[in-house]
This record gives C-alpha cells, structure tokens and sequence, in this order.
C-alpha cells in the first residue's frame, strides 16, 4: 500500500492526491486501464462509484468542509479517474481574498485557483500523513461496523 493510499478494492484505488497538498483531496480510480467509463466491466464500474460515494462521505466526515466536489476530466491524464475535492471554509476565504467573486461559488473556477496556488495554503506533508491517517482510521471503522 502506497504512503498515500486511503483504501484498495479488486476494482478501484482511493488515494489522497499526490499532486496537490491539500488534506482529504482525493483520487478515486480504477485499477484497470481505461479512458471511458464504457470500457469498465460492469463489476468494476459498480465498485467505482461505490468507492466514489464512500470517498466523498469520506471527505465530509473527517475534514468536514461546507461542500465536496466530484470531478472527472482525464485531460492531462487520460485514464479514468475521479477528483473528489474539499471546498473548506479556509480555501474559500483564501479564494475570496485573492479573487473579485462571491457567493454562490463556481466549482470549476475555484478548483482551478486552487490548482494554481495550493502550495500557498500552509498545508505541510504532517498535514498530509494526519490526514492519510485519520482517513484509514475511517474507512476500517466502517468496515468492522
């Protein structure tokens, strides 16, 4: 298991973002190659979105932020996976500092301020390891139950 894998099915991987440094944004992918969701088996698929839905539940009850978003792009990486991105009350004000907007937020232009500046956030790699921990700690709580 990766340092940063939150949880593993025979279908699909759940990892926090190595990419980004914050807390709880996740990627929820499957373990076969593919660039479509059509070219998953109906098993895999199934798992996906099971694991997507426990990922985003995931990320409400152990960051607790106001909104998660879930996303799919595969632009840059064209296999399937899925973003699953919390929208804390810290990131919005740093948001909202930095940008001429306001409430109702748009999901896309936040994520895509977030991209670009989420190393200005204060997130350290403690930050990241807590999390991870914290995360496990959930997901085999809800497995034992």
């Amino acid at each position: 298991m990766s340092d940063l894998t939150i949880l593993e099915t025979d279908h699909v991987i759940v990892q926090q973002s190595s990419g980004y440094q914050i807390p709880g944004y996740l990627i929820v992918q499957p373990k076969a190659q593919c660039t479509r969701l059509g070219e998953l088996s109906g098993e895999s698929c199934t798992d996906l979105f099971r694991q997507i839905a426990l990922a985003e539940t995931l990320v409400y009850e152990v960051v607790r932020p106001p909104r998660v978003y879930v996303m799919k792009f595969a632009e840059m990486n064209p296999q399937v996976h899925f973003h699953i991105f919390p929208r804390t009350v810290a990131l919005e004000a740093a948001y909202l500092a930095q940008v001429d907007d306001r409430p109702p937020l748009n999901g896309a232009r936040v994520t895509e301020w977030t991209w670009a500046h989420h190393g200005e956030l204060g997130h350290s790699d403690e930050d990241i390891r807590e999390f991870v921990a914290a995360a496990r700690a959930w997901v085999f709580a809800r497995v034992k139950a």
